[in-house]
């Protein structure tokens, strides 16, 4: 929904301004993080126990890794145009890399351990990453609400002291 709501407003096709867009993508990215919880906590009293091959294993380990990595530098480049829409956008893309993370841990798991249930540790797991995309809704939550009230986003570079 993300994506979309940021695909809808760059195409000009919304009624929305860029704040409001934000505000919406602040919604989704938070909202999807509270369903990722929720799902991955069922594990704790529904547990199962994953199968997954090498193959499965390293393809999934390959391109969370690299989605995570090109959500941060998209993240950071996006930060440097002080587009409230493009930061939105690469916000949910982070949170899609930190789920990603999960699934290469359930899969790394249960290649090593085949019939293992390890369903604790990968609710464990969802949690956290699940936590730290709340966390990214709460980041963006603050930003929206700067940016309504008329704050600036922070500086697109970094002072010389720093670089």
């Amino acid at each position: 929904m993300t994506k979309l709501t940021a695909l809808i407003r760059l195409g000009g096709k919304t009624p929305l301004n860029e704040t409001q867009t934000f505000g919406l993508m602040t919604l989704t990215v938070s909202f999807g993080a509270v369903c990722y919880i929720a799902y991955m906590a069922r594990l704790f009293f529904f547990p199962e126990v994953d199968t997954y091959s090498i193959y499965e294993d390293l393809a999934i380990a390959a391109f969370a890794f690299t989605d995570l990595i090109w959500a941060i530098v998209s993240l950071a480049k996006a930060r440097k145009q002080a587009n409230l829409v493009l930061i939105g956008l690469k916000c949910g893309s982070l949170s899609n890399g930190l789920s990603a993370i999960v699934l290469t841990q359930i899969a790394s798991l249960a290649f090593t351990n085949p019939g293992v249930d390890y369903s604790f540790d990968n609710a464990l797991g969802g949690m956290v990453f699940g936590g730290a995309d709340l966390l990214i809704g709460v980041f963006m939550a603050i930003l929206y609400f700067r940016s309504r009230k008329g704050t600036p986003l922070p500086p697109k570079t970094l002072p010389k002291d720093y670089g």
